[in-house]
């Protein structure tokens, strides 16, 4: 081992507070139990970064996404083992549906103490992957900086949204030498001519992105509402809960037909269904979805 990484020692806590820092995130927000003790412990050094305290786990992530939302910041929020992410999954599925990138983790029963059958124990991922982006759970130290570097710049890719990463209680109060690696970010496209009477959509995968200016990538977590259309549009029937979206995204503040904002100026349903067949796979098609 390098004598830079001897030197390098740390503990999970403190690993976790200064990866959180160096991606920029300046605010936790947080209803702290005995699982989350640690994390608290570390930011008693680190009064750079605030702490925003709830009573409720649906408060604490509704806080942190109408935070992001206001400031165009990443944020990060912290809940309190498998009862604390059940209260917070109402608030969370908003925050996936509307884009809001945020950092959501949780404290976790020691590894192997679940074979215990602990008071409030159950795996936590498989809670969190149906409303977020990406989900993982930290079982060596020495993961711990590859996992939370990947989760911001998932959180931040277009179509933007929540990530969320369980944290065993035995992670965070172990030291070890870390290499704490530095953020990096994709270089999504991002720009559009001025007077363009088009928009263009281009396919990451298997979501489509529409291109925005750089003035409203700050506003990813809006814009990815309308990115992430193709989830819900299963049929052109009137009544599909995909177009009535179209019309009220289209009567959003920030949408404009060919400035730099991303555009969606059809406010009739008729309109969102012209759209929806000129930019979307037909429904029933090869890459269509149920």
């Amino acid at each position: 081992m390098s004598d830079s990484l001897q030197s390098n020692r740390i503990s999970g806590r403190t690993a976790f507070v200064e990866l959180l820092k160096a991606e920029g995130v300046a605010q936790i927000f947080g209803n702290p139990g005995t699982t989350e003790l640690p994390i608290m412990h570390a930011l008693a050094d680190a009064p750079e970064m605030g702490y925003v305290l709830g009573l409720q786990e649906a408060i604490v992530v509704a806080m942190a996404d109408g935070y992001v939302r206001a400031s165009g910041k990443l944020a990060a929020c912290n809940v309190h083992v498998a009862p604390g992410l059940g209260n917070a999954i109402g608030a969370l599925y908003t925050a996936n549906v509307s884009g809001t990138p945020l950092i959501v983790t949780a404290g976790q029963q020691e590894q192997g103490h679940g074979l215990m059958e602990p008071l409030l124990y159950a795996p936590l991922v498989p809670i969190a992957a149906p409303v977020v982006k990406w989900a993982s759970e930290v079982t060596r130290l020495a993961d711990l900086p590859r996992i939370l570097h990947r989760a911001a710049k998932v959180a931040l890719t277009p179509p933007t949204g929540p990530v969320f990463i369980s944290l065993p209680g035995d992670i965070l109060n172990a030291s070890e030498a870390l290499d704490l690696g530095e953020p990096t970010r994709v270089d999504a496209p991002t720009s559009v001519k001025r007077g363009s009477s088009r928009r263009t959509v281009l396919a990451l995968g298997p979501e489509p992105m529409i291109r925005s200016s750089a003035k409203s990538s700050r506003a990813g977590y809006r814009i990815s509402s309308i990115v992430r259309l193709r989830r819900w549009i299963s049929s052109t029937n009137r009544t599909s809960p995909a177009l009535r979206f179209v019309r009220i995204a289209a009567r959003s503040p920030g949408f404009s037909i060919d400035g730099p904002e991303v555009t969606l100026m059809s406010t009739s349903i008729s309109r969102a269904m012209t759209w929806a067949r000129v930019v979307l796979p037909s429904p029933g098609g090869p890459d269509s979805r149920t």
